[in-house]
């Protein structure tokens, strides 16, 4: 919550989308430093001139590790490949919340969610393959897309003992990739009136809340994943 801009990565070659929600725009620097864990070194970044991506700490970590700096001509932001796509994600950010509801403040999450999605969609100018397919040379599973975002959803509560509720309503967020395996996601609680505030949670075993058609049970067929 309270982030106020992003920052965005796009692959030359591989069309790979890489985006973190920022509160401040100074904080572009430890987003190249966590691209360049978690993606891979890139051979030279190629940004427009904002001083976010020319300034010291920036030019320090691609010095460190031999990344080329390249920028675009000022006053020709076309010639930054990414301009594009970051309309593209504009967009499919704004369609998707208009039809999931999502709130506005949580708007971080559809965007990480795009981006995902983005990279494992096949394109003919990739031989029909993937983006996340091309730059890491394995075979895409997208067994772990069975939920949307802020979609209503269950979730267990392993500690609870009967007569009590071992089940608790949630909103589904999006994909934990740094906890658990491919199939654990984040997920804000709901509380009840009184109950205080809701909490963003790390979780495996959640299953949807939709309402079956002409009744008022909302459980539903489990679908979930014991880690």
């Amino acid at each position: 919550m309270g982030h106020t801009c992003s920052q965005f990565f796009v692959g030359t070659d591989t069309d790979r989308w890489y985006v973190q929600p920022l509160k401040k725009e100074s904080h572009c620097s430890t987003v190249l430093q966590d691209f360049s864990r978690n993606v891979g070194l890139p051979l030279f970044v190629k940004s427009d001139c904002a001083q976010s991506e020319i300034g010291e700490k920036w030019t320090e970590h691609c010095r460190d590790h031999c990344i080329g700096m390249l920028t675009s001509e000022p006053g020709h932001p076309w010639q930054n490949p990414a301009k594009k796509r970051i309309g593209t994600l504009g967009n499919m950010v704004t369609a998707n919340m208009r039809e999931t509801g999502m709130p506005m403040q949580c708007h971080n999450w559809m965007q990480l969610w795009c981006v995902d999605v983005h990279n494992v969609l096949s394109s003919k100018n990739l031989g029909y393959q993937n983006p996340l397919c091309c730059s890491t040379g394995y075979a895409t599973d997208i067994s772990k897309f069975r939920f949307y975002p802020w979609e209503p959803i269950w979730y267990y509560i392993p500690s609870a003992k009967a007569p009590h509720d071992n089940l608790k309503k949630a909103r589904w967020l999006g994909f934990a990739h740094t906890a658990g395996d491919e199939m654990t996601y984040y997920i804000r609680t709901e509380k009840e009136p009184g109950e205080g505030r809701s909490t963003i949670l790390i979780q495996s075993l959640i299953k949807t809340r939709r309402k079956k058609i002409g009744t008022q049970d909302e459980h539903c067929t489990w679908t979930m994943n014991q880690t």
